[in-house]
């Protein structure tokens, strides 16, 4: 069974969008299923944006601090 990091999982995020959506509840705000969606799949571009330029620096990182050339 593969895994992955849990904040690459949507499950975590739509529970995390969740509890903030119920939550908001009581001041009196009120969040609907579409909004908690379109906000779910921001997140999801957002973390997956984040995961690509770590992924992106490390491997600048690690080839700059190589000791041994390509070849």
């Amino acid at each position: 069974m593969d895994t992955k990091p849990i904040w690459q999982s949507k499950t975590f995020w739509g529970a995390i969008i969740t509890l903030a959506s119920s939550a908001v509840l009581l001041f009196g705000v009120e969040v609907s299923a579409e909004e908690q969606e379109a906000i779910g799949n921001s997140v999801m571009q957002i973390v997956g944006g984040v995961v690509a330029v770590i992924g992106t620096i490390t491997a600048i990182y690690g080839r700059y601090k190589a000791e041994k050339r390509i070849g």
